[in-house]
This record gives structure tokens, C-alpha cells and sequence, in this order.
């Protein structure tokens, strides 16, 4: 299996496409509640992915 050598700031822009989206889709009043809790679930991970990757470039 081949690395792929990637900068994070092309995970955090695509990332952040990704957290603008889900905020649009939350921001829907026809979802169902439990539409509402996927989306939601995915945000939250999808943030504590940005974050992960901000540490790790940082730190």
C-alpha cells in the first residue's frame, strides 16, 4: 500500500466544505428529528476531525 503525502490545509479546506454543508442541511425545517440527529452526529465528528488535524499540524 502507497502514502500519500498531503499538506493539511487540503484536508481542512475540504473539511470545511464538508462542515458548511451539514450546517445548510441542519438548517432545513423539513428534516425529520431523526434526519436532524445523523446530520448532527456528522458534524460533530466531522469537527472533531478539523480538530484533530489542526493539533497534529500544530503540535
Amino acid at each position: 500500500m502507497a502514502l500519500v503525502n498531503v499538506d493539511s490545509h487540503d484536508f481542512l479546506g475540504l473539511l470545511s466544505i464538508i462542515k458548511n454543508s451539514l450546517w445548510l442541511a441542519l438548517t432545513d425545517q423539513k428534516l425529520t428529528p431523526e434526519t436532524k440527529k445523523v446530520i448532527d452526529q456528522a458534524a460533530k465528528i466531522n469537527q472533531k476531525l478539523i480538530n484533530q488535524i489542526k493539533q497534529a499540524s500544530h503540535g
